[in-house]
Formats: C-alpha cells, structure tokens, sequence
C-alpha cells in the first residue's frame, strides 16, 4: 500500500515536471526502492539480486551505497562498464561506488561488537561535549597533542 503511494506521487510529480518542460533524471523504479529500504543499511548481496534495468540498477546503488542518486558525471562512469554481462556489470558499480574497505569497516559482526561501537560512540558523544565548553586554548593544546592541529 505504501508503495502504491509513493508510485502515485511520482507519477503526479513526473507529470508536474512534464508540463514544466523538465524531467525527472532519476527513473522511478530507482525512486521506489529508495523509499522502501533502511537508508543507513546496505544490503549487497540483495542489491546485487535485484530486479532492475541497467540504469535503475545504477541508480539504486549510487543512491544505497552513497546517500544520493548518480548524476550525469557518475552515470558517465558506469556506462564504461555496460559491455559485461548483468553480474559483472553489478559487481564493477558496487566496487566503483564503495571502496571494500569501507565496507568490511562499517560491518559490526556479532552482537558484542556493535555493543562495543554503541559503547564507544556514546562515549566519544560525552568526550566531544565536554571538548567543546573546554576555552579555546585548551581545546588547541589538545588538538596538538592529538597531531590534529598540524
């Protein structure tokens, strides 16, 4: 239902667009799955499986793995890529769009480590409160001590 939803407000707006004389870039397939999926979770292998053409594909991904859906530059890029076969193709926009080491990073793998990471994080929140009502001489002593003024 929800997505009915979102099909009918693009659609409204694509014909607003039209009658403008402008164009959506972005193809509603990609706009859709945007709106259906967690934007702080990326799922490769489900995107890999997808069902899209090649340029919704590059859309969805630039749009999952980076935040925002690909412009004319990026989409110049991928295009390189259209003379291998579906999976590659795939697999050469993911690699293209987010390092593997990005990746492996941001993947906390059992439920003690993202224990751990929520533990630190709110920890760095209270340090950086704290840092931040320090006077400024102080917070620049620290800053080089840390290397971070250099």
């Amino acid at each position: 239902m929800e997505n009915e939803n979102f099909s009918r407000l693009f659609d409204i707006a694509e014909k607003n667009m039209q009658l403008s004389g402008r164009s959506f870039t972005v193809p509603k397939a990609a706009f859709l799955y945007s709106v259906s999926v967690c934007p702080s979770e990326a799922d490769i292998l489900e995107l890999l499986e997808i069902n899209a053409s090649r340029e919704e594909f590059a859309h969805i991904a630039c749009n999952v793995l980076t935040g925002h859906f690909a412009d004319e530059e990026r989409m110049a890029k991928i295009a390189k890529y259209d003379s291998l076969s579906e999976r590659k193709y795939r697999e050469k926009v993911i690699s293209l769009l987010l390092p593997s080491d990005r990746i492996i990073r941001n993947v906390p793998h059992s439920a003690e480590e993202r224990e751990k990471s929520s533990f630190r994080e709110r920890i760095m929140q209270v340090l950086f409160t704290v840092y931040k009502k320090l006077p400024l001489r102080v917070r620049n002593i620290i800053r080089n001590r840390m290397g971070a003024g250099e």
